[in-house]
């Protein structure tokens, strides 16, 4: 919000933000799911005869929203944009902690296997057979989360349309190194 002084830039985003928090708790999410980001507040300049003058004051905050529900993500635009939200900086698809941890684990479980399977093939092209393990390393895991593209609310803010938010893939990826003896 640009207004003419930093108080009435900064009542403007408070006012907005606090009914955007009160849809999305009607919403049914809570003050767990909600996370203020970031907040600004700056003087807006412009450069007129040789010399900057002030032209206003923007002041913006930014929440991160979470949910589990992957369903309710359109529906938590929407709400935000009713309610006064002119900037949608993407929605992303990653995993819970728990979840992380379970595929990471499950993650090298597979590339254990694959490695094995691969050290098979290789000892039997050269006609040998594999042995025990002589070392083993992680290479590490890690995993990509999927964005969805930015929205940019400020011209479109009373679609009656409801946002449609189709979720992607999120990958996860490990590498391990591992020495076989051969017998």
């Amino acid at each position: 919000h640009s207004m003419a002084t930093a108080l009435e830039a900064q009542d403007a985003v408070n006012i907005a933000m606090n009914d955007i928090v009160d849809a999305l708790e009607d919403l049914g999410l809570t003050e767990d799911d909600i996370e203020t980001s970031s907040i600004t507040l700056s003087e807006q300049w412009s450069w007129r005869d040789d010399e900057y003058e002030t032209t206003g004051w923007r002041a913006s905050q930014t929440l991160t929203i979470t949910t589990t529900d992957i369903s309710m993500a359109g529906e938590i635009i929407d709400v935000s944009v009713e309610n006064g939200a002119n900037d949608i900086n993407g929605v992303t698809f990653s995993l819970s902690d728990e979840s992380e941890k379970a595929y990471r684990i499950l993650a090298l479980e597979q590339v254990g296997e694959l490695a094995k399977e691969k050290a098979e093939a290789i000892c039997e092209g050269l006609g040998v057979n594999l042995g025990g393990i002589k070392s083993v390393s992680e290479s590490g895991v890690y995993y990509v989360s999927y964005d969805a593209e930015e929205y940019d609310l400020k011209n479109d803010a009373s679609s009656v349309t409801p946002t449609v938010v189709i979720s992607g893939s999120v990958s996860v990826t490990a590498s391990i190194y591992v020495v076989y003896y051969i017998d």
